[in-house]
């Protein structure tokens, strides 16, 4: 509120240290999202070098992202609650190199192309405590379902989200 107040009223503003003679933000980073809808078909266990192929500016970021595990996860192994019947949930573990402030969201097409996907949509990527091949950041999140006697899954690189450090000032007054 007290900023608004700087912003909107006239610059006689006066606080207990003085009077203020300009008001100005430096912002460190911000977010930019890319849509990306890139198709991937692994058999569970199989790996991804890298994602992109450096050719589009989402590219430059994907190829930071090495996909290291397709999981699996049954009814019975009590890892992800709520798995509907007849299916198995995958899960997705990645690092990202050089620890890259990438965030990709992956769903399996299944998932995508179900009527469930609007209540399907969360962020349930954590960081794991082990460290990737290459010795970065490695994270597992969920992606989706598939059939249950499925040996491989099918899934898309949906969106990318990549933190930039621009470090920009705005003066307001």
């Amino acid at each position: 509120m007290l900023i608004a107040d700087l912003v909107f009223k006239d610059k006689d503003f006066v606080l207990e240290n003085g009077k203020i003679d300009s008001l100005k933000f430096i912002v460190k980073s911000k977010r930019k999202y890319y849509l990306v809808r890139k198709k991937f078909n692994l058999k569970f266990g199989e790996n991804i070098n890298t994602l992109g192929n450096g050719s589009e500016e989402w590219g430059k970021f994907a190829d930071k992202i090495i996909v290291e595990d397709i999981v699996e996860s049954r009814r019975d192994d009590g890892i992800i609650k709520n798995i509907p019947a007849g299916k198995k949930a995958v899960l997705i573990r990645y690092e990202t190199l050089h620890n890259a402030s990438a965030y990709p969201v992956f769903y399996t097409t299944e998932t995508l192309l179900s009527d469930e996907f609007p209540d399907f949509i969360l962020d349930s990527t954590r960081l794991l405590d082990e460290k990737g091949k290459n010795g970065f950041n490695k994270y597992e999140t969920i992606i989706g379902y598939v059939d249950e006697e499925a040996e491989s899954v099918e899934f898309e690189l949906f969106d990318l989200a990549v933190d930039f450090e621009c470090n920009e000032e705005y003066v307001l007054i």
